[in-house]
Order: structure tokens, then C-alpha cells, then sequence
């Protein structure tokens, strides 16, 4: 299987600090199948929609930078 990349950006008004632990916080916007970190770089987690299952892994991971 081909590896692929994915990037976004989103504005939103609130602190650095805050956009980062509600990133970080995945079970509660995107999978409640989640298990796993998504907090420190290196962290893996997993999310799993059904029959589908995907594996991540955190490469950059920088708290309170705007």
C-alpha cells in the first residue's frame, strides 16, 4: 500500500493551549473508537470506524505555539 500524507490548517479563536488539548483529546471529535496518546511527539494511537481500522503516530508535536 502507498503511504500518502495529509496537512490542514483551521483558525479558530482561542489560545494555543487550548486549540492543543482539544486536538489531542481525539475521542471526544472524531473516533470514540480511539485507543492510545495523541498528546507528546511519538505518541501512536488507533481509530476504528467499523470494519476499518487506521494507526497513527504523532511527528510533530508543538504545545503552545501559535
Amino acid at each position: 500500500m502507498e503511504q500518502k500524507n495529509y496537512h490542514s490548517s483551521i483558525t479558530a479563536a482561542i489560545t494555543p493551549q487550548e486549540a492543543f488539548a482539544s486536538i489531542a483529546n481525539v475521542n471526544a471529535w472524531w473516533a470514540k473508537n480511539f485507543k492510545g496518546r495523541a498528546t507528546t511527539l511519538g505518541d501512536t494511537f488507533t481509530v476504528q470506524f467499523g470494519d476499518t481500522k487506521v494507526d497513527f503516530e504523532i511527528v510533530e508535536a508543538i504545545p503552545g505555539k501559535p
